[in-house]
């Protein structure tokens, strides 16, 4: 079963790119499309990422081979181009490849790959040089980010460099007034039973009995969420849901929310607590809103073999489509999704420390950490990283 975040994640940023393709890749192209000065764009930051990096001892182009990961329309990995042998651009969204292969100035040199796996096994360990990720890993679910700061570990060669920025805190938050956590939270619409690790879909009515309206947008991130509790009524580490808010919610108003999140592991009587949030300032039942409680009951989940029928027949046939049919992709996205609602842009972000535990656990080597102005009302960071390389046999 696919992980509901990345499903969400490739719809949001598929329906960017077939609304408005420049302004969700560099929101400064509000009210301007120049596509030239768009690209441009990228050919500096390139150079200063190369300046940068020659002070902390990389030789720089040429390099042989480069990933540009969450490419976009390719803005920047074209200019990367400009000093490689090889580039390859990787996004999950099929609207933003299938434009980003029609501004392809470098022919073979440069190629642009549809990934929707929450990992980058389409690569081999230590295939290359050059990583470059910038406003991508912020705008996806904290579990989906780091899975692929590991792949950028493993994938990236003994030597090589690695360069991303990620948000560590929020700090711009204005947090709900007094009088703002109240609310009366009913299920419309629960699985009884389903098996460890399926995509379990509860719908939930929300209604605001405080005296403050709930404000939709990231500056205010309010979100209907949910979460396990195991069959002793501990709560569970694993996936959260998230369902953000698409409008401003009055007083009095309600709201009817799809929750999507994986079955946790282990059988029994779980219960999905269905509660409002406020991301980086607390659960509504913190403020003493009440919560509705789902019972569910988990199964064993399906043999390997059985899961594994149902996804190998499919992935390398999407895979082939997606780099011939656009069009059908996106349809095909459609069709998976059904009415997944209007996209959401999400921000999230991972404290610098969990980052640098993180990286050290899967062998690499951070040589700079950099305070950056990338995401507004975020303490962010650029991280520049190497991997050395295996110690030989004496």
């Amino acid at each position: 079963m696919a992980d509901p975040n990345l499903v969400r994640l490739q719809h949001s940023w598929d329906a960017f790119g077939r609304d408005d393709p420049l302004y969700a890749v560099l929101s400064s192209m509000a009210g301007g499309h120049d596509l030239e000065t768009f690209m441009a764009g990228g050919h500096a930051e390139v150079a200063t990422v190369f300046e940068k990096a020659e002070l902390f001892g990389f030789g720089g182009p040429p390099w042989r081979r480069a990933l540009d990961f969450g490419c976009g329309v390719g803005r920047v990995t074209q200019a990367i181009a400009d000093h490689a042998q090889e580039v390859v651009g990787v996004d999950i969204a099929p609207s933003m490849i299938e434009l980003a292969d029609r501004l392809n100035r470098h022919g073979e040199q440069c190629r642009y790959e549809l990934n929707e796996a929450a990992d980058l096994t389409r690569f081999a360990d230590d295939s290359f040089d050059l990583i470059f990720c910038k406003l991508v890993l912020q705008h996806m679910a904290t579990g989906l980010a780091r899975r692929y700061l590991g792949e950028f570990v493993r994938v990236l060669a003994p030597g090589g460099l690695a360069v991303f920025q990620l948000p560590s805190r929020f700090v711009g938050r204005t947090p709900l007034p007094e009088g703002s956590h109240r609310a009366e939270i009913s299920v419309v619409r629960a699985p009884t039973a389903v098996r460890s690790g399926d995509e379990v879909v509860v719908v939930a009515r929300v209604v605001n009995r405080s005296e403050v309206g709930w404000p939709a947008g990231n500056h205010a991130a309010v979100a209907v969420g949910g979460w396990w509790a195991d069959p002793r009524g501990r709560r569970d580490p694993g996936p959260e849901a998230r369902w953000y808010l698409p409008a401003d919610v009055v007083p009095g108003a309600e709201v009817e929310a799809e929750l999507r999140v994986p079955a946790p592991e282990g059988g029994g009587t779980w219960v999905l607590v269905v509660d409002l949030v406020q991301e980086g300032v607390c659960w509504f039942a913190d403020r003493g809103s009440s919560v509705a409680r789902v019972p569910i009951a988990v199964r064993a989940p399906l043999g390997a073999r059985a899961r594994r029928a149902g996804t190998t027949l499919v992935a390398p046939a999407r895979r082939a489509v997606a780099k011939v049919v656009p069009d059908l992709v996106r349809q095909a996205v459609r069709r998976r999704h059904g009415d997944a609602g209007a996209p959401v842009m999400e921000m999230h972000g991972i404290p610098r420390r969990e980052v640098e535990v993180l990286l050290a656990a899967h062998g690499a080597t951070i040589v700079g950490v950099e305070p950056d102005l990338a995401a507004p009302e975020w303490e962010s960071f650029t991280y520049w990283v190497t991997k050395a390389s295996p110690t030989l046999p004496q």
